[in-house]
């Protein structure tokens, strides 16, 4: 009787991964996830069908998600929910010192105007070439650079636009180094001022508590634009 020969083909199965649930949850489209995450829009429709993430995937989509990797395949998504409390960031030397310990982040952004995309764009895209670069920087390249986004903070404030940063929580206490960033037109009911803040001023701080990250302008990313 012949040999079964033992098929090689099929790796080791894995439990279905939560890559639809977890994008669908910060409403994100298809193609927003493929931006953050650095993956093709077509991997992200590949492993959303059942697809096996491969351990490049793996570690982009955890980073995109804020999340450690095994959570891409848990069982019980509520104990990974996005929630976080953002103070609001008026200096460039508290922007920088925040971002530069990050280890990964994210950006939300209100819906902008059509006058306002090209700035809160070229801000992002200084933003994340600084995270790239700033550890080659001599020191006094690095105070000018707090005095430039300083001064692109109160820019973005005489358009009505407040930046918030701060910590992403997960339920997973080990979890640091994950920092957002949020660019909330000062309007927004979200921001939330305590009375005694309130006295204080604008200038001191706010908060923004956010369950459920709002969809990200796509117009941000087109490089038609």
């Amino acid at each position: 009787m012949a040999k079964t020969k033992k098929d090689t083909n099929h790796p080791e199965s894995k439990p279905a991964n939560n890559v639809r649930k977890l994008r669908e949850a910060r409403k994100w489209t298809q193609w927003q996830l493929s931006k953050i995450s650095g993956l093709s829009e077509r991997t992200i429709q590949r492993v959303e069908s059942g697809g096996r993430l491969g351990t490049t995937a793996e570690m982009a989509l955890a980073g995109a998600f804020a999340i450690e990797i095994p959570d891409l395949y848990r069982s019980d998504l509520t104990e990974t929910v996005d929630f976080m409390f953002l103070r609001r960031i008026t200096s460039g030397n508290v922007l920088l010192d925040l971002v530069e310990r990050a280890t990964t982040g994210g950006y939300e952004v209100d819906d902008l105007q059509d006058s306002e995309i090209s700035c809160v764009r070229e801000f992002i895209e200084s933003l994340n070439v600084w995270v790239l670069m700033w550890k080659d920087r001599e020191p006094a390249e690095r105070v000018t650079a707090r005095h430039i986004f300083t001064s692109t903070l109160d820019q973005l404030d005489s358009m009505g636009l407040w930046v918030f940063a701060g910590p992403t929580h997960t339920a997973h206490p080990t979890d640091v180094g994950a920092v957002k960033i949020a660019v909330i037109r000062s309007s927004n009911p979200r921001i939330i001022q305590p009375g005694p803040l309130r006295q204080l001023g604008n200038e001191m701080s706010a908060i923004v508590a956010d369950a459920a990250p709002q969809v990200l302008d796509r117009r941000l990313f087109d490089p038609g634009l």
